[in-house]
């Protein structure tokens, strides 16, 4: 097989990179698409000089209404027809070189994020604001009796001498995969659900690329989804210049089933990417110069062809140095309806950004036969109790405050953090996140999390809470819903005076009062010590993890950091309700049933 690669990156220089079995390395020609148009691949395969290659820039003034956001600042589409760079990798994880944990006070560096300081910082913050969801969530807290049943709490990647960890895993398949930030980019490891032991790793996302290229020598950011319907795995991280570097499992065996892995060249740096599964495309947002949406080609992807990728941008929302939308991510058995498009959200603080305190959704509806005809529309405003985006002002990093230290915490405020979660029941459609905020005009850091429902019309808000029971900071918070409708939270947890970054857990189940979390607060794991890197601001995190399994769509697992030894650590851990905990099951009757023959039967128990 004949071996083609173009890279202006100077190639990678690791010799450590053993037992990876390459059965090929192609750079895959460019296609037609929507923006970008080049010659179609056949025409290279013919050998017809790349010279041909044209390059057609198309104003889509027809599409105004839908691709050009509402608001100001612009916005658009772009797309290009390029398809990435793919390796196909054989591979037994089990064969990576391991990575060894950093040292206690070890300072190696930062894993960077694009912020323009200062933005908002003219805004007036509301002196007397009280939070008005508060209350409620205090008077149950004061009732909550009941609470979750744990079942796995064991170790994760250990600290890796980089800050923040980014502490993001997924459930799925038998096996839990962790990422994290290192000096050398992302590290991974594979967990088994049923014990909790670790199966693979931890090794280094880039070890899975060969050769020369961006995606040699990872950047870190890490992502990780399990594609359900599929059974396959999809991690990413930045790679080198405007790169994407994205690794999807060849089988549902992440150990040793092998990976396609991707090359994603972009127009921009994608800084914060942040991936989901939808039904038609893996769906990208992203931090840039304007917020970004990009939809994945997935069925390519699963097949370990060449894959395309579309591009939109959307308006800035003034206030925010930093911003960008969170995709929403397929849970539980049922598709969303025949064409619905992704879905992308982001929040928005009246105050900041005009109108009223808000929810904004888009819909990114990709056509990939006539990628001329995909759209972004948006955005539709869902209306919220009043919320303070102005936590420690609106872009300022220094707030959060830790036990035994001056080094305060970058509180995150301006995302919706952790995934958005859509499940689709017999009645309606569910989503559900949450982001940071300040509750009482104190920069006293809490959590507005929210149910969307949409039943065959709009999105409208179901419910909505803010968690903040006592004089404590959460914060990092990552929200999910099980088969029932039952809605978990966790997040890390600090205070000046005593509580170390800690990981904590609540929830309510689904037939609870709406708006407030019913489930007693479970620490999962206690902070020992403050993170003290070395520099305030502290850059804690962008990300910790709540997944659901969907071998039984009821057992949660989180994935987050704490502190430990002037660094971070990281935990793994697995709960349900009780509620969700009886047996569903399924009888699967054969030829047998009418004659009594019960070996032609079979039982399955989730």
């Amino acid at each position: 097989m004949v071996i083609h690669h173009e890279s202006s990156i100077a190639p990678h220089s690791r010799s450590e990179k053993k037992g990876i079995a390459m059965n090929s390395f192609i750079e895959y020609p460019a296609a037609c698409c929507t923006l970008e148009v080049q010659m179609p691949a056949s025409s290279h395969a013919r050998g017809i000089p790349m010279l041909l290659v044209c390059s057609i820039l198309v104003v889509c003034l027809w599409c105004a209404g839908k691709t050009f956001a509402e608001g100001t600042g612009g916005g658009g589409a772009t797309s290009d027809g390029k398809a990435a760079v793919v390796q196909v990798v054989d591979i037994d994880l089990r064969s990576l070189p391991g990575v060894v944990a950093a040292k206690a006070g070890t300072a190696v560096g930062v894993v960077p994020t694009r912020r323009v300081d200062g933005v908002g910082e003219s805004l007036v913050e509301p002196s007397l604001f009280q939070d008005p969801l508060v209350s409620e969530q205090q008077r149950a807290a004061a009732k909550a009796a009941g609470g979750v049943n744990v079942d796995v709490n064991v170790a994760g990647i250990a600290f890796t001498g980089v800050v923040p960890a980014d502490a993001v895993g997924e459930v799925g398949g038998g096996h839990f995969v962790q990422m994290v930030n290192a000096p050398g980019g992302a590290v991974f490891a594979v967990f088994d659900t049923a014990t909790g032991n670790l199966a693979a790793g931890p090794g280094a996302l880039d070890a899975l690329w060969q050769g020369a290229g961006a995606c040699a020598e990872g950047w870190g950011q890490p992502g990780v989804v399990h594609d359900s319907r599929a059974d396959r795995w999809v991690l990413s991280e930045l790679g080198a210049g405007n790169h994407l570097c994205v690794y999807v499992s060849k089988t549902a065996d992440p150990v040793t089933g092998g990976w396609y892995a991707y090359d994603f060249e972009l127009p921009k740096f994608p800084d914060f990417a942040r991936i989901g599964v939808w039904a038609d495309g893996y769906s990208v947002a992203t931090n840039e110069d304007l917020p970004a949406v990009y939809a994945l080609e997935r069925q390519a992807m699963l097949d370990g062809g060449p894959a395309r990728w579309q591009r939109f941008t959307i308006p800035a929302l003034g206030g925010f140095g930093f911003q960008a939308l969170a995709p929403a991510d397929l849970d539980g058995d049922s598709l969303p309806a025949v064409g619905a498009g992704g879905l992308f959200v982001r929040h928005a603080d009246g105050q900041a950004h005009g109108g009223g305190d808000r929810l904004e959704l888009y819909e990114l509806d990709i056509n990939w036969g006539s990628p001329q005809n995909s759209s972004l529309s948006g955005p539709a405003a869902v209306a919220m109790a009043s919320f303070d985006s102005s936590l420690c002002g609106f872009t300022a990093r220094e707030c959060v405050p830790q036990p035994d230290s001056a080094v305060t915490l970058d509180p995150m405020r301006e995302v919706v953090m952790g995934a958005v979660r859509y499940l689709r029941f017999d009645s309606h459609e569910s989503l559900v996140g949450n982001f940071a905020v300040d509750t009482d005009a104190s920069n006293h850091a809490g959590i507005r999390w929210f149910e969307l429902r949409r039943s065959g019309g709009p999105w409208t808000l179901h419910q909505e809470g803010t968690y903040s029971p006592d004089d404590l900071h959460r914060w990092i918070g990552s929200a999910a819903m099980d088969r029932d409708g039952s809605l978990a939270l966790a997040f890390n947890i600090a205070d000046g005076s005593s509580t170390y970054p800690s990981i904590r857990v609540t929830g309510r189940e689904a037939a609870d009062s709406l708006g407030v979390m019913t489930a007693s607060e479970l620490e999962l794991h206690a902070g020992t010590s403050p993170q003290t890197f070395g520099q305030s601001p502290e850059q804690w995190g962008a990300s910790n993890s709540l997944s659901v399994d969907p071998v039984d769509d009821c057992t949660f697992w989180v994935s987050a950091a704490f502190a430990e030894d002037g660094g971070w650590n990281t935990r793994i851990a697995s709960f349900r309700f009780p509620s969700c905990a009886t047996v569903a099951i399924d009888m699967i009757f054969a030829d047998g049933i009418e004659s009594g023959d019960t070996s032609a039967w079979s039982v399955v128990v989730p």
